[in-house]
């Protein structure tokens, strides 16, 4: 009941304020999350039992944009996460891949930085919320581009801290590689229907990892194109060269949306590549194993969104080896995805989720698994 008094009580102050912040850009995200995830384990195991686990958390973000002037404005934004309740898994090997209540249960500054725009040259100075390539979430640096999306642009960046927190999500990294933090650029290109996108970030001495993509779209299909590696360095403790490649091809044909696609992963694996909070790899909640060894895999996306619903189902099937623990070659793992929603009004959603995946029994980290959500989902905008 204090839940929800609290959250009624939020609601009404930020209608209350629609007045007095007129001038200002003011976003505000309250997501209700909660699922149930078992993994089925293997026979005569203990250290993969079959167990369940389940929670529920509200998480909530906030966006403050105030403009100073025609040119300059500053942003400030904050993310809180607060676990309602929990059941957490009883096997170690488990719980190494989840966070608890003392872990989740966090406020941090996701935003706050002064920024220059004049449409053609930009600059940022502090702690920017992004999403680019391998990187997302919240970082402490520097940012400069000149140019335009649309045409042609230049972004450079340099980030010394990382912050990044969502309802099942957190980590921190503060002084990236002794405070010599990560350097970056990204250039961005666009010709008639292709557009184009080249991106390199280095850590120093550390690892280095540089990718492309390559986008066409006419007026029912579009065709993807990317690829990424990572380059160990002389300092690198996991020091092996990783790689992904994507490609895809989609059509809309009225309220329907279908996606082909592939991807394929180097030798090693892409444990290095995601360690910054971004796995670029694909769409699959339970990752399907396509960030594994030599990782092949096929998949099939369907949407169909129209007036208030949306409905998503999506399918595929990895081939991959496991090296580093034991030798397990040709394993194989299927997923299959479906999500339910609808907009109840321009502010409130509901949303449902299940999910499963099957790994082979040969492999010898992997167990079957599946996952069901619920979300109550309220937006509010002022601008």
């Amino acid at each position: 009941m204090k839940f929800i008094l609290a959250l009624l009580s939020l609601l009404s102050l930020l209608n209350a304020t629609q007045e007095i912040f007129n001038p200002y850009n003011l976003s505000f995200t309250s997501i209700i999350h909660s699922e149930y995830e078992s993994s089925l384990g293997k026979d005569n195991n203990d250290t993969f039992p079959s167990e369940s686990n389940t929670y529920a958390t509200w998480y909530n973000t906030l966006l403050f944009n105030y403009d100073i002037n025609n040119d300059f404005y500053l942003s400030l934004g904050a993310k809180a996460n607060l676990v309602l309740g929990e059941d957490n898994y009883k096997a170690p090997f488990y719980l190494r891949g989840k966070l608890t209540s003392n872990q989740l249960n966090k406020a941090i500054i996701s935003e706050a930085s002064i920024n220059y725009d004049n449409s053609f040259i930009s600059l940022s100075i502090g702690r920017n919320d992004i999403d680019y390539d391998w990187l997302l979430g919240s970082m402490d640096g520097i940012i400069a581009s000149i140019g335009d999306d649309k045409s042609l642009s230049l972004r450079l960046f340099w980030f010394q801290n990382f912050v990044q927190l969502q309802y099942n999500y957190y980590f921190n990294l503060n002084n990236i590689n002794d405070s010599n933090g990560i350097y970056g650029a990204i250039v961005k290109s666009k010709i008639k229907d292709f557009e184009f996108s080249m991106y390199d970030y280095y850590m120093q001495d550390l690892r280095n990892i540089s990718g492309l993509h390559v986008n066409y779209t006419s007026d029912r299909y579009a065709l993807n194109f990317s690829y990424t590696q990572g380059k160990a360095l002389s300092l690198a403790l996991y020091d092996y060269d990783e790689s992904l490649a994507q490609i895809s091809l989609e059509t809309l044909w009225g309220s329907h949306f279908i996606e082909l696609g592939g991807s394929i992963t180097g030798e090693n694996g892409l444990l290095a590549m995601i360690q910054l909070g971004s796995f670029m790899s694909g769409q699959f909640y339970l990752s399907n194993q396509i960030d594994r060894e030599n990782a092949h895999n096929v998949y099939v996306r369907y949407l169909y969104a129209k007036h208030r619903w949306r409905f998503e189902m999506l399918g595929g099937y990895t081939g991959y080896d496991n090296t580093f623990l034991s030798i397990a070659d040709n394993l194989s793992s299927q997923e299959i995805d479906c999500y339910i929603g609808y907009r109840l009004n321009s502010s409130w959603s509901l949303s449902a989720g299940a999910m499963a995946m099957k790994v082979d029994e040969a492999d010898p980290i992997g167990v079957d698994q599946t996952l069901l959500t619920l979300n109550l989902g309220y937006r509010y905008e002022l601008f």
